[in-house]
């Protein structure tokens, strides 16, 4: 009889504990779809969005009512022919990623012959101003040119978040490199009136053939014209939806496209590719990619993504601002034959960089027949 009274009351506990958990289940999985949903429309739309308060109250509501809001539901209805569909949406975004891993492998390019950066630990989360010198050599058969060394910064996003005295850091860095070229490829400032900034810093930059710009989305938002007229002042060449060609020992011609999509409309018109001349377009976003390629670019430069700022080790970056997600993230790719360098950028923008230093890429181009030295 005493035993029985022990075990009632452990019966009842059992009976109420499975499907509360079974609930909580359910819960994770509606709560894992919601997340994936929520990830995809922040990555592909709001990231685009200009930053503000608009923005910020979409991104807050965004993830209160798609995350949270499947998590209560699916606690709500618990065990049910419904959890199939959080089941199949979770499927088809892990297939997705599977595919973004399989086209990733097929278009990536060499890694940096050297690297120079402080040493990287798990331990050393914060990256914010820990700055690599990437080196890359690309090989464009078709130039007829010797050898050209680019040095490629981007996303500075110059304001109160990080000390003029890191800027100059960069610029001597870039400096130290003795380039031929320097590209720069957009979101210069931080605000509308930061853009005063920028000529204490940029007219340091040194090259042998000149310095070449495009603009990049917090420019636009910041103001396109002051920001345009402070790097003018500067003595840098801002190719917006233009060309230029640059003569190199007098001899053979680089060829040199600014492509503002999306951000200046659609008044990009490509230029014609003569034989023997290398082409390079600067572009603030990698997405233009498929259509720089299809133009017949030999090099695209480009930044935007920050190398998605805050990565997690072993598995990258959770929000990069792409219609193709992390598939160009940061590095060297090789799209159709177009080389394509995405930096993460020497800024940092709203928040500090986690296992996701800054970068600056040192670019050697060589010509059919040229030899590196």
């Amino acid at each position: 009889m005493v035993l029985d009274q022990i075990k009632a009351p452990a019966m009842i506990s059992s009976s109420l504990l499975i499907p509360l958990l079974l609930r909580l289940m359910c819960a994770a999985l509606y709560a894992g779809a919601g997340m994936g949903i929520f990830l995809i429309f922040l990555n592909r739309m709001l990231i685009q969005m200009k930053d503000g308060a608009i923005k910020g109250l979409a991104t807050f509501v965004t993830f209160v009512i798609i995350p949270i809001g499947a998590a209560l539901i699916g606690f709500a209805l618990g065990p049910s022919n419904w959890a199939l569909f959080p089941a199949l949406l979770i499927t088809g975004i892990l297939i997705g990623e599977i595919r973004r891993l399989i086209i990733r492998r097929r278009f990536r390019g060499t890694p940096p012959n050297i690297i120079e950066t402080v040493p990287q630990s798990l331990r050393r989360a914060l990256t914010t101003t820990d700055l690599v010198i990437a080196n890359y050599t690309l090989a464009v058969d078709s130039w007829q040119g010797d050898h050209l060394r680019v040095a490629h910064l981007t996303d500075f996003h110059i304001g109160e978040s990080l000390p003029i005295s890191y800027f100059e850091d960069v610029i001597k860095r870039s400096n130290d490199a003795r380039p031929d070229l320097v590209f720069l490829t957009g979101d210069f400032v931080a605000g509308r009136h930061h853009a005063s900034m920028l000529s204490g810093l940029l007219a340091h930059l040194r090259s042998r053939y000149g310095i070449y710009a495009v603009l990049g989305n917090h420019d636009y938002w910041a103001g396109a014209d002051d920001i345009a007229q402070a790097i003018g002042n500067c003595g840098i060449t801002l190719l917006r939806d233009i060309h230029c060609r640059v003569q190199i020992d007098g001899s053979t011609n680089v060829l040199i496209g600014g492509c503002e999509i999306p951000w200046r409309l659609n008044n990009w018109q490509p230029p014609s590719i003569q034989p023997g001349e290398l082409a390079i377009a600067l572009t603030h976003t990698p997405d233009n990619i498929y259509r720089l390629s299809s133009e017949g670019w030999h090099a695209v430069f480009s930044g935007h993504y920050h190398g998605g700022q805050i990565r997690l080790p072993y598995l990258g970056p959770l929000v990069i601002p792409s219609i193709y997600g992390r598939r160009f993230d940061q590095g060297h790719f090789i799209v159709r034959g177009t080389h394509l360098l995405v930096s993460a950028g020497v800024g940092t923008a709203s928040a500090a960089r986690i296992y996701c230093p800054p970068d600056i890429f040192i670019v050697d181009i060589i010509g059919k027949g040229s030899t590196l030295t």
